[in-house]
C-alpha cells in the first residue's frame, strides 16, 4: 500500500546519520547520512494516524496517540512528524512539553537534520528554510501548503500564554509522564486542541506509557477529561484504540 503523505515526506525528506536499513529480515545499521528509515509496526501506525479522510481535505483522526516504551524511536519519530507536517501543510507545528528543555528534544532533532541538510544539500537548504532561531524555525513557501508557510516553535506547557495561535496546524504532546501539574496540562490540551476549519489541523502525542508516581495515572488524565472521558487508558495497553477523531496505539514493554 502507498504510504500517506506525512510518512511518504518522513521516509524521502528527513535525513539522520547511522540510520538503520533493512537487510533481509533484520535492520542494521548503516554508516553515513540518508533518509530515516521505519520498522514496519512503526511506518503501519504512523500511517493510519496520518490518514486523511475520504475527501482528502482533513485529518481522517484529529488527536493520534503513539505510546511505547522507553528507546524506542519515539522523540525522533516526533521531529521527523513535525519537520514534514510543516513542510507538507505548512501552518504553526508546536512541540510542547512540560517544560522548555523537554519541548526542545524534538525540536533539537529537527534543528540536527537542518545542519546535515546545510552540510549536504545547502541548495535544498536554502529553498526550503527562510530562518532558523533558538526555539523557532521558519519554513519558506517553496510549494504548494494549504495553511501558508511552515513554522515549527517549541513551548513549555503554560496555558496563560499560549491562546489564540492563529494557523495551528499541527501541535506535538511530547512525554505526558512528566507533565506535573493536572490542572495547567488539562487547561492546555483544551487551548490547544485543532481546530476543525484550518486544513489538516491535528496533534500527536508521543509519550513512555509508564507506571509511577507522576507516570501511569497523571499522564492518562492529562488526556483523560478531554478525550477518553474516564475511560482507563491503562486497561488499553497492548491494544490499538480508536474512537471517532482519534487513534492510540498504546504499548508497555
Amino acid at each position: 500500500l502507498a504510504n500517506c503523505k506525512i510518512v511518504a515526506s518522513m521516509l524521502k525528506y528527513y535525513l539522520v546519520r547511522n540510520s538503520y536499513r533493512k537487510r533481509g529480515r533484520k535492520f542494521v545499521r548503516s554508516q553515513g547520512v540518508a533518509p530515516i528509515q521505519l520498522f514496519p509496526h512503526v511506518k503501519k501506525i504512523l500511517n493510519e494516524q496520518f490518514m486523511l479522510s475520504p475527501d482528502g481535505r482533513s485529518p481522517k483522526y484529529r488527536t493520534a496517540v503513539f505510546s511505547a516504551p522507553k528507546k524506542s524511536t519515539k522523540t525522533e519519530t516526533g521531529g521527523a512528524v513535525l519537520y514534514s507536517y510543516a513542510r507538507e501543510y505548512g501552518g504553526l507545528c508546536l512541540a510542547i512539553a512540560n517544560d522548555k528543555d523537554q519541548a526542545s528534544r524534538s525540536f533539537e532533532r529537527v534543528s540536527r537534520l537542518l545542519n546535515l541538510m546545510r552540510r549536504e544539500d545547502p541548495e535544498r537548504y536554502k529553498s526550503e528554510i527562510d530562518s532558523v532561531k533558538n526555539d523557532e524555525i521558519v519554513f519558506k513557501e517553496f510549494h504548494d501548503q494549504p495553511n501558508g508557510r511552515g513554522i515549527i516553535r517549541a513551548i513549555p506547557c503554560d496555558p496563560s500564554g499560549e491562546a489564540g495561535h492563529e494557523n495551528l496546524a499541527l501541535t506535538h504532546w511530547d512525554e505526558l509522564w512528566a507533565y506535573g501539574d493536572r490542572e495547567k496540562s488539562a487547561r492546555m490540551w483544551s487551548e490547544l486542541q485543532p481546530v476543525p476549519n484550518i486544513p489538516y489541523s491535528m496533534r500527536l502525542v508521543t509519550t513512555y506509557a509508564c507506571t509511577g508516581p507522576f507516570g501511569g495515572r497523571n499522564q492518562w488524565v492529562t488526556m483523560g477529561r478531554a478525550w477518553f472521558s474516564g475511560v482507563s487508558m491503562m486497561r488499553q495497553l497492548r491494544r490499538i484504540q480508536r474512537r471517532r477523531s482519534r487513534w492510540g496505539y498504546i504499548r508497555r514493554g
